[in-house]
C-alpha cells in the first residue's frame, strides 16, 4: 500500500513547472497590457486636454479684424500662430505638445448641424479652426513609451486628438452689468447702414454720414441749367441714421455722465422695463425697445468720446426713428461694439468715427434661436 504522503512523482511536479511558466507569462502579458494600456489613456487625455486648448486658442484669431473682415490669409496665419503657441503651454508625457500645420484646418461649423464637421469649401464665412494632435511613432511629439510591451517587440503606441472650437455669433443678449463688460454709450445708429460696412471690416463714421440721395435736374443747351434735387448727399445725415437716447433727459451733464460711465442697469429699466437687453426671446422672436432720443451729436460731448480713443466701447442700433427733435422714438433692435477711432464735434470735419469689431467679450449671451450676427458678437466655444 503507497503512502498517503509521499513525494510528487518527476513527471507531475514537471507538469506543475510548465503550468507555472505558463501562468507566469499571462500574468506578465497582463501586467504589461495594464501598464501599458494605462500609459495610452493618461496619453490619450493629456492630448485631449492640448487639443481642446489649441483649437480655443486658434479660434481666438476669428475674433479679430482678419476674422471680421474674412482677410482668409491673415486669419490663416494668426489663428495658425495661435495654435501652436497654446498647444506647447499643455504638455503630454511631460513635453510641450505640437501641432502641425498639416494638423490645422480653418472653416465653417453649422451649429445646427454639429454632426456634419467642419466644412472648407470656404463658400461661408469662417468660424471654426479644427486641430488633431498626435502622440505616435511618426508624428513630432514622438510616440507613447510602451513598458511591459517592449518584451513582445512593441515599444511604442500612438493616440491622437482631434477638437473643433467656434465662434457662436448667434447673438441674444447683453448685459451691461457683467463683470468687465465694456461700457455701452448712449448712441444709436441705423442698423442698415451699420452692418454691411461692419461685417467687411470697414470703419463706419457713426456720425454724420449718411446714406445719400439722388439729385435730379435739366439745363438749357447754353450752359446755363437749373436743377432740383432730393435726398442727402454724401456726408449729410439722414432724419434718423443716428441719435443721441436719452435715458436721463436731455441735459448736458446727463449725457455726460452716462458717456463717461455707461448706461446702467437702472437707466434701462427706467426707460424700457428691463435691466438685460434680451433680443430674442425662448421661442426664438426678435424683442425690440422703444428709447427716447434726439436725432444729431451735440458738440458739448467732444472730450467725453475722445477719451474712449483707442478703447472698445458699445452703442445701440435701431431699425426705425418716430418723431422728431427732442421727442424721437428710436426702435433698437441690437447692440454693436466697436473701437473709437476719432472724434471731432467742432472742427471742419465734424465726424465720429469707429472701427467695428467681433466681440465675445463680458456681458454677450447666445442662442441657438437666435440668428447669425454674421460675425459681429458672440462666444467662442468647443463645438467638438
Amino acid at each position: 500500500m503507497l503512502r498517503a504522503n509521499r513525494l510528487l512523482s518527476p513527471r507531475r511536479r514537471g507538469a506543475a513547472l510548465v503550468q507555472l511558466a505558463v501562468t507566469a507569462t499571462l500574468m506578465v502579458g497582463f501586467a504589461a497590457l495594464a501598464v501599458d494600456t494605462g500609459s495610452l489613456y493618461v496619453a490619450r487625455i493629456e492630448l485631449q486636454r492640448a487639443a481642446d486648448a489649441a483649437a480655443l486658442g486658434g479660434a481666438s484669431g476669428i475674433v479679430t479684424d482678419a476674422g471680421l473682415s474674412q482677410d482668409v490669409p491673415t486669419l490663416t496665419g494668426i489663428s495658425l500662430d495661435r495654435t501652436g503657441e497654446v498647444a506647447v503651454l499643455n504638455s503630454t508625457g511631460g513635453a510641450p505638445t505640437i501641432v502641425s500645420a498639416a494638423d490645422f484646418a480653418i472653416g465653417t461649423f453649422d451649429f445646427n448641424d454639429a454632426a456634419a464637421g467642419l466644412d472648407l469649401s470656404g463658400v461661408l464665412r469662417r468660424n471654426a479652426v479644427q486641430i488633431t494632435a498626435r502622440k505616435t511613432p511618426s508624428s513630432l511629439n514622438g510616440g507613447v513609451t510602451l513598458y511591459f510591451a517592449s518584451i513582445f517587440g512593441m515599444s511604442e503606441g500612438g493616440v491622437t486628438a482631434t477638437a473643433i472650437a467656434a465662434f457662436d455669433d448667434r447673438f441674444s443678449a447683453f448685459d451691461v452689468s457683467a463683470s468687465g463688460a465694456v461700457p455701452l454709450l448712449p448712441f444709436t445708429k441705423l442698423v442698415s447702414e451699420y452692418d454691411p460696412l461692419a461685417i467687411v471690416g470697414q470703419q463706419v463714421v457713426l456720425y454724420p454720414a449718411g446714406t445719400g440721395g439722388n439729385g435730379n435736374g435739366n439745363g438749357n443747351g447754353n450752359g446755363n441749367g437749373n436743377g432740383n434735387g432730393n435726398g442727402n448727399g454724401n456726408g449729410q445725415t439722414m432724419p434718423g441714421n443716428f441719435g443721441e437716447l436719452n435715458f436721463r433727459g436731455t441735459g448736458t451733464p446727463d449725457m455726460r455722465d452716462l458717456i463717461d460711465y455707461g448706461v446702467q442697469p437702472y437707466d434701462l429699466v427706467n426707460e424700457v422695463g428691463v435691466s438685460v437687453l434680451t433680443y430674442v426671446d425662448g421661442f426664438g422672436n426678435a424683442v425690440t425697445y422703444d428709447i427716447g432720443g434726439t436725432p444729431g451729436l451735440r458738440a458739448t460731448l467732444e472730450s467725453n468720446i475722445a477719451a474712449y480713443i483707442g478703447q472698445v466701447v458699445g452703442f445701440f442700433v435701431h431699425d426705425l426713428e418716430t418723431a422728431n427733435g427732442a421727442n424721437a422714438i428710436y426702435r433698437n433692435v441690437g447692440v454693436r461694439f466697436a473701437t473709437v477711432v476719432s472724434v471731432d464735434l467742432n472742427g471742419p470735419t465734424q465726424e465720429f468715427t469707429v472701427q467695428p469689431i467681433p466681440y465675445n467679450g463680458a456681458g454677450v449671451s447666445v442662442d441657438p434661436a437666435a440668428p447669425s450676427s454674421n460675425g459681429q458678437i458672440g462666444r467662442l466655444r468647443l463645438v467638438q
